[in-house]
């Protein structure tokens, strides 16, 4: 199921999602188990999982549930949810899907809540699961790649 869900983004004009190696120290293109376009379905192949933080934006997906920042123009408030909860009616106002933070002089960050339920709930990676993933893409249809992934009270910079 994943490959094929893979290959529909790719018509979707969507390509891979990288992740950072750590044994390596370098981007590996099908590294990003968050996100059907990372790949690595001989890894992840049991478990389902939806499209990163840049691919549900720039698809349009939970349009209504997308937070915009300008970091110098203003400070983001509100709370990151599930893409489950807004598929299921359950989101509340200040709540959001994906938040994009935009800077001129810097590739767009996006950051999306990982919870391990509905699209997600077979999820196997436990590094990923229940976490803010934060991606960078350069636009849209574009490669991304994993920044950071935050657990409660971690922060970024």
């Amino acid at each position: 199921v994943n490959l094929g869900v893979h290959e529909i983004g790719h018509n979707l004009y969507q390509h891979h999602s990288r992740a950072y190696d750590n044994n390596d120290g370098i981007f590996v293109e099908y590294n990003d188990p968050s996100c059907t376009m990372g790949g690595e379905w001989g890894n992840y192949s049991e478990g389902q999982k939806c499209f990163n933080a840049a691919k549900t934006y720039y698809l349009g997906w939970f349009l209504d549930y997308h937070g915009d920042v300008i970091p110098r123009d203003d400070a983001f408030s509100g709370t990151l949810v599930g893409v489950n909860d807004a598929g299921n009616g359950e989101i509340l106002p200040d709540q959001y899907v994906t938040v994009r933070i935009s800077d001129s002089r810097a590739i767009d960050l996006y950051l999306m809540y990982n919870r391990v339920e509905g699209v997600n709930k077979f999820f196997k990676d436990s590094y990923y699961r229940d976490k803010v993933v934060i991606v960078e893409q350069n636009g849209a249809g574009r490669q991304s790649w994993v920044k950071s992934v935050l657990d409660q009270g971690e922060t970024y910079t």
